[in-house]
């Protein structure tokens, strides 16, 4: 399970022609330049336990080092944060003990630390746009513009949350951030200001592919999804028809004929990323004991999917992709990873996949 579906993709010609699709990519284009340019008039507040103020306010290296030796020693110093604010790393496992930092409280946070490589050249001349914060998981199907600052409103949506953080890519935007604001003579803002308008703000991109991925599945299921609710003070655009329309007709043509798991993958319909691979690779992350948890724990709602698509087509032509999750299903319960600190919604989505797999046959 954490194998798969990892690498980019040999891009062929997608499959299916999603007019809707392209619609709801060029509207959320065009209100998420309007959603930006408004944050950043408006001055917002973090409280002071919120978990990345205190990470931020952890780090104790110098902006007098280069860029280079800044991130390196960032990178040194992230297991001692990971430590003290109980993130999980390949070298520590917490039990997921955050709520209403990103979403709200019906939501469970797991937060995983990473410390990817990142070309800090390029870096340099994109910073606004990097994405240190990357959620890989969540239960709403909305596609509201609602900044994810622990105030989500949703109806009853609640469950796992996994999302990734890149301590260094964090401090390097913040070093960028405060270095623009000191060179335009301006008074360095909170950090407060700093993490809504540029990291959180990039986090609703994932958050937005990820909500459009579990419109799909539930279209799957015949079940309804939520309304748009944003509630941030600025007329925007409900885009739910374009993106109900995309959904419906992705499946309608899933299960009209077999078709493999890579191709649904890569067909699958996206508002901000290209290709929905992008959206769910995993990163480059040691696959020690203390991570897998809750890397499985991340992917258990696509391969559920996939499973679920598979017992409607009723084919034999993903045979060697459900071979493999069935294999590393057995590994990971052999390891016992499947029950070093999964919690009771995550168990029921294991017990689906083990029943598909085993009407499957497998």
């Amino acid at each position: 399970m954490l194998s798969l579906f990892n690498e980019p993709m040999f891009h062929r010609a997608r499959i299916y022609n999603i007019p809707s699709e392209a619609v709801l990519k060029r509207r959320y284009t065009e209100d998420y330049v309007k959603l930006h340019s408004y944050l950043l008039s408006r001055k917002f507040i973090l409280p002071n336990d919120h978990i990345l103020v205190k990470l931020i306010k952890s780090v104790n290296v110098s902006f007098k080092r280069d860029l280079y030796d800044y991130v390196e020693t960032i990178r040194d110093t992230t297991p001692d944060l990971e430590a003290m604010l109980k993130l999980t790393s390949p070298l520590n496992f917490y039990l997921p003990n955050y709520k209403s930092n990103f979403y709200n409280s019906k939501c469970t946070e797991v937060l995983i630390s990473v410390r990817e490589d990142f070309d800090i050249a390029d870096a340099l001349k994109n910073w606004k746009n990097l994405e240190p914060l990357k959620v890989m998981n969540h239960p709403f199907t909305d596609l509201s513009y609602t900044p994810l600052v622990g105030k989500y409103v949703s109806s009853n949506a609640h469950g796992m949350v996994y999302i990734f953080l890149d301590v260094p890519k964090l401090m390097f935007q913040y070093r960028m951030w405060i270095r623009e604001q000191l060179n335009n003579k301006q008074p360095v803002g909170e950090i407060s200001k700093f993490l809504i308008d540029y990291p959180l703000f990039n986090l609703m991109k994932s958050h937005t592919d990820i909500a459009m991925f579990n419109r799909v599945h539930n279209v799957l299921r015949k079940v309804e999804s939520d309304p748009f609710n944003s509630k941030i003070g600025l007329a925007t655009l409900d885009n739910t028809k374009y993106a109900q329309s995309a959904a419906e007709v992705f499946v309608a043509q899933i299960i009209k004929s077999p078709i493999r798991f890579d191709e649904i993958i890569q067909n699958m319909p996206t508002v901000f990323n290209k290709d929905f691979i992008d959206v769910i690779r995993l990163p480059d992350i040691a696959k020690t004991r203390q991570v897998k948890t809750v890397l499985v724990g991340a992917r258990l709602k696509l391969f559920e999917f996939l499973l679920e698509v598979n017992a409607v087509q009723k084919s034999s032509i993903n045979r060697t992709w459900l071979n493999t999750i069935s294999n590393e299903l057995r590994y990971l319960n052999t390891e016992n990873i499947l029950k070093y600190g999964l919690l009771a919604d995550t168990d029921d989505q294991v017990r689906n996949i083990r029943r598909l797999l085993a009407d499957a046959g497998y």
